[in-house]
């Protein structure tokens, strides 16, 4: 399915024979002077600029502030603003409601934000009220009344 959306995620120096080679590999050619893939960067010196064999790592991230526009909107409004999910009580809404417009009107991106106050309503505030209301006597919590619908 990746490579339908054009993402390559497969881990070409994961191959058997690649692995079975860098074993053979003394340490010193694989990390040196705080530099790891010493000698497969060495390799590729003659046909790659310094700013890609240097440059960070750098992970893919998935597109959430659009999915928070379109895609899954209507059901974080729902977590956000439900009476039921319980998080009036410990946020101001009036707060909520300002990110959550600012970031359907593209003036900021709350996406981090939004998220946290979703998984305070659907984690923590269910969580929350099991700890305080029903205890077991030995001291562990009793979860067994407890189910997500969501999941």
């Amino acid at each position: 399915m990746s490579m339908a959306h054009s993402l390559e995620v497969r881990a070409p120096l994961l191959d058997k024979d690649v692995v079975e080679f860098s074993a053979t590999l003394p340490s010193d050619l694989k990390y040196r002077d705080g530099e790891k893939k010493f000698i497969l960067k060495e390799a590729f010196k003659p046909v790659l600029p310094d700013d890609i064999l240097y440059r960070k790592k750098m992970g893919f991230s998935v597109p959430l502030a659009t999915w928070l526009r379109e895609e899954i909107k209507e059901l974080t409004e729902d977590y956000l603003f439900s009476k039921a999910q319980g998080i009036q009580q410990y946020f101001d809404m009036d707060v909520v409601k300002q990110l959550w417009q600012q970031h359907q009107e593209e003036k900021a991106d709350h996406s981090t934000c939004i998220v946290e106050h979703v998984n305070v309503s659907n984690v923590v505030v269910p969580l929350y009220s099991i700890t305080t209301r029903n205890p077991k006597s030995d001291g562990e919590l009793d979860f067994d009344e407890y189910s997500s619908p969501h999941l």
